[in-house]
């Protein structure tokens, strides 16, 4: 049985067991676990529908857990990629610094930790604040509980995905790159995926695309075999974007697959932000291809179905590219 599939089936006898005891806590506790495997899978819908059950997600308010600083700490490693998957990037943002707050207040330097290297730096690269993520691989690159091999090899590679992402390629590649060799000895692969994905792009960035390629096949081949789908439709664009790269002769009959692809997994997902980066990309080559109107009637039914976060990094750039696609459709 693959390794989420095992996971997903304890945690739903843990839930079936709380129900059994009229436990709520207990089953308060088999919800978390129950979302945190649906948002690793890429259910984010099935994921929510957890929370649900124990957050008035309006609020952001815990129902019936304890917050101490674990719960917090749990709570928010789930609750913040789930809001951001579902199209709900200011939600996310509030959650991952409300969480490094608790973290920090408790004085709990493992938590603290594991808190900022994989809940608040991620949120912060996804939404686009380069501010904030390095804040955050700076404070952990400082911790004194990283001291294991995990916080260390991710400590460096959420560093050297930041140099890749302030367009310091060459360098982050090589930080990333020894990074990621260094955190396989932890045999730890969930959370790889957004590092994978990051040196994919500055390898293209640099021009070395067969080995961008290569990095994201095998992402896309471990996501299958581990079943911790959460990114794969990011790295199904991505790989568009690379094919259009390679300058192959198929380019943008391959690149046009790959979004199709991406599109139709991130509305499985029920993944609201994967489908707009999706449909941007798309919407980028049908601009190239000259099919305007096509790329409007890609993109904007998207970007409609946003209720916050038009300030971060996807949405402008969302904006921006419908505002021009509008223009040259208006001046056709």
């Amino acid at each position: 049985m693959p390794e989420c599939s095992e996971a997903q089936s304890f945690a739903q006898r843990f839930c079936n067991l709380a129900a059994s005891w009229d436990d709520q806590s207990a089953l308060n506790w088999g919800h978390v676990m129950m979302s945190y495997l649906l948002l690793v899978m890429g259910d984010q819908s099935g994921a929510h529908r957890h929370l649900d059950s124990i957050i008035d997600c309006e609020t952001s308010q815990a129902s019936r857990l304890p917050l101490n600083e674990h719960d917090s700490e749990a709570l928010g490693v789930v609750l913040g990629p789930v809001l951001w998957f579902r199209g709900f990037p200011d939600q996310a943002t509030r959650i991952a610094a409300r969480t490094v707050d608790d973290a920090i207040v408790a004085g709990h330097v493992t938590s603290l930790c594991h808190v900022l290297g994989l809940l608040a730096w991620p949120i912060a690269i996804l939404v686009g604040d380069l501010v904030e993520a390095q804040r955050c691989a700076k404070l952990l690159l400082e911790m004194p509980g990283q001291k294991a091999l995990f916080y260390q090899s991710w400590a460096r590679g959420l560093e050297g995905g930041l140099f890749i992402r302030r367009g310091e390629l060459h360098r982050g590649v090589q930080v990333l790159q020894a990074a990621l060799d260094e955190h396989r000895r932890t045999n730890s692969k969930l959370h790889r995926a957004i590092l994978t994905v990051i040196l994919a792009e500055g390898l293209g960035g640099i021009g070395r695309v067969p080995a961008a390629l290569a990095v994201i096949d095998e992402a896309l081949a471990e996501s299958d075999m581990t079943e911790a789908r959460w990114y794969m439709p990011e790295q199904l664009r991505v790989k568009g974007e690379l094919m259009l790269l390679s300058g192959a002769a198929n380019a943008a009959a391959e690149a046009d697959g790959c979004y199709a692809q991406s599109l139709v997994l991130a509305r499985q997902q029920g993944a609201l932000s994967w489908e707009l980066r999706a449909a941007t990309s798309l919407a980028r080559l049908r601009q190239r291809q000259g099919r305007t109107a096509e790329a409007v009637d890609v993109l904007q039914p998207v970007y409609a179905r946003f209720t916050e976060g038009f300030h971060t990094a996807d949405l402008l750039a969302t904006s921006s590219l419908l505002g021009t696609l509008r223009g040259a459709a208006g001046a056709s």
